[in-house]
């Protein structure tokens, strides 16, 4: 199985778990978010742009993208560059006073 195959079976076995226009918007946006998880830890083949680009919505509606009144494009740059991140939930990620030299999103 090729790259980009993967790429389109995760996105296709991730979205048709959302059939009908009756499905909730929480399972939506938790179907997004596994969507982009997904994406992020994959990171590799020539879909994986263009599939990043179809979650463009998700990110969009998020009160810190929508405060900077960005173009699609502008957005694109921003979440074009995201790594993922696993910490355990007894991890410190920051203290107050640590230099800022990341920016996080928590999902």
């Amino acid at each position: 199985m090729t790259r980009k195959g993967t790429k389109l079976n995760i996105y296709e076995s991730i979205t048709s778990e959302v059939k009908d226009s009756e499905t909730s918007l929480n399972l939506k946006k938790t179907l997004e978010l596994k969507l982009i998880i997904k994406l992020l830890e994959s990171k590799v083949g020539k879909m994986w742009g263009s599939m990043l680009y179809a979650t463009l919505p998700f990110f969009m509606e998020m009160p810190f993208f929508k405060s900077l009144h960005l173009k699609e494009k502008e957005t694109f740059s921003i979440v074009n560059t995201l790594t993922l991140q696993h910490f355990e939930k007894q991890d410190i990620v920051m203290e107050i006073g640590d230099k800022g030299e990341n920016f996080y999103i928590i999902l």
